[in-house]
């Protein structure tokens, strides 16, 4: 009677172990997967901050682009009113000579 005790014991222990080296395992497995869940979201908030820097950098090119464009349009503005002042200031001045001579003109018929 001892002996099949003793190997009902043995038995019983075997199944303790074993079930003890699989809640071990399972707990193993679990710790593994946290780990590569973690480092999976390490890599997607790294290439997300990626992600987002590119995005920025992109829209400060765009920015300069724009203020680049910009200040060419308003050179491009500016030049014209000159021209067109220079033009107004031409076109007073010939008026100026044309009124003048017209004064000459009636002052000689005066005469």
């Amino acid at each position: 009677m001892k002996s099949a005790l003793l190997e009902d014991i043995t038995a019983d222990g075997d199944y303790i172990v074993l079930g003890a080296c699989a809640i071990l395992l399972c707990c193993a497995a679990a710790l593994v997967a946290s780990c590569l869940l973690i480092g999976q979201v390490r890599r997607t908030s790294s290439s997300g901050v990626t992600d987002l820097t590119q995005e920025l950098e992109h829209l400060h090119k765009l920015r300069k682009i724009q203020e680049e464009r910009r200040s060419q349009k308003r050179e491009a503005l500016e030049n014209e009113l000159n021209e067109l002042k220079q033009f107004s200031s031409d076109v007073k001045t010939q008026v100026d000579m044309l009124a003048k001579l017209a004064s000459q003109r009636r002052t000689k018929k005066d005469r």
